[in-house]
């Protein structure tokens, strides 16, 4: 669009009208860029405010589906433990037998245990670190026992081996 704007002439000596002519066209060119440049302005910033507010709106309603969920869950997992207090609340005299029962059970088996010599501890342990590390070489024996005070023949001392068959191992003396 092609515009042709007549800019005043001031060399010129002017009539009163003509003066006021060109006065009134400066005053409503100005005008009208001033209320184009303001206008447009506002309207593209009242536009990405209208955005901006839908997509607050969209979040805030996200975040409160979040919520919800989360609610959901913790209901569920509340509702859960109370119903299993109240089993535990409903048979706690089958629990405490269970557990004397498992207690005495552990305390039988360790009594029945039986020490085994040190050749029988290290043939358990070795077997047992050779499949749980199968490329590293087996560790290094310790010759010195930790304790000072007392003194054990080898044979007399007594190596435990715990676990060793299922693939999970402790080995200890005393």
């Amino acid at each position: 669009m092609n515009v042709k704007v007549k800019m005043p002439n001031f060399r010129k000596p002017k009539n009163g009208s003509s003066v006021t002519k060109e006065l009134l066209m400066s005053v409503i060119g100005t005008t009208i860029s001033i209320v184009l440049t303001f206008g447009t302005a506002y309207l593209i910033d009242n536009h990405q405010r209208k955005a901006e507010g839908r997509d607050i709106a969209m979040m805030v309603i996200h975040d409160i589906d979040q919520y919800v969920e989360i609610f959901r869950d913790e209901a569920k997992e509340d509702t859960e433990r109370h119903d299993l207090t109240m089993y535990v609340l409903e048979h706690i005299d089958s629990i405490r037998h269970l557990l004397f029962t498992a207690s005495l059970a552990i305390m039988c088996s360790s009594a029945w245990s039986a020490p085994i010599s040190e050749g029988q501890a290290r043939d358990i342990a070795a077997s047992f670190m050779a499949r749980l590390m199968p490329r590293q070489s087996l560790p290094r024996l310790a010759y010195r026992s930790p304790r000072l005070n007392t003194v054990m023949s080898s044979d007399q001392a007594a190596y435990y081996v715990f676990n060793a068959a299922d693939g999970y191992g402790l080995c200890g003396a005393t």
